[in-house]
């Protein structure tokens, strides 16, 4: 794809100083929340050779919230991983993304005893309620919504 913009939207460290996974164990088996934005900037900036990214630390619903409706082709979610925030995130988006767009994310799991079975049951509630539909999801957890044509 060769998007006019691209957004990149995280927490990072206003969720604390500590990714709470990784990192060698000299350290405590944590990585600094800093050093892990820094080394994804990095990322960023190299692959954007259009120069048409932007990183915001903050929280995506307060920054989303930003945007006029039907602002957005598509949207990728890998954030929480909670059903709350999930539920929240799709509300939300279901009126900022344009008619005929779609709502891509992360962490499918359909086993109620992992972790982030929450977005599993997030999508799926959403889709129901809403009318959108599934498009995909695969063995990476990978997951693609739209709105359903009438």
């Amino acid at each position: 794809v060769k998007p006019k913009e691209m957004h990149f939207v995280d927490l990072w460290w206003e969720l604390g100083e500590y990714f709470h996974w990784g990192g060698p164990a000299e350290e405590g088996g944590q990585i600094k929340t800093r050093d892990v934005y820094e080394a994804a900037k990095k990322r960023i900036e190299e692959a954007d050779v259009r120069k048409v990214s932007a990183i915001h630390v903050g929280d995506d619903l307060a920054y989303l919230e930003k945007f006029e409706n039907g602002y957005f082709d598509w949207v990728y979610l890998d954030s929480s991983h909670k059903y709350e925030h999930t539920r929240d995130e799709l509300e939300l988006l279901r009126h900022k993304v344009k008619p005929g767009g779609m709502i891509a994310g992360h962490d499918w799991y359909a086993d109620p005893a992992h972790q982030h079975h929450g977005v599993y049951k997030a999508v799926n509630e959403f889709c129901e309620r809403r009318h959108w539909r599934l498009l995909e999801h695969d063995g990476f957890s990978q997951w693609c919504i739209e709105k359903k044509s009438f």
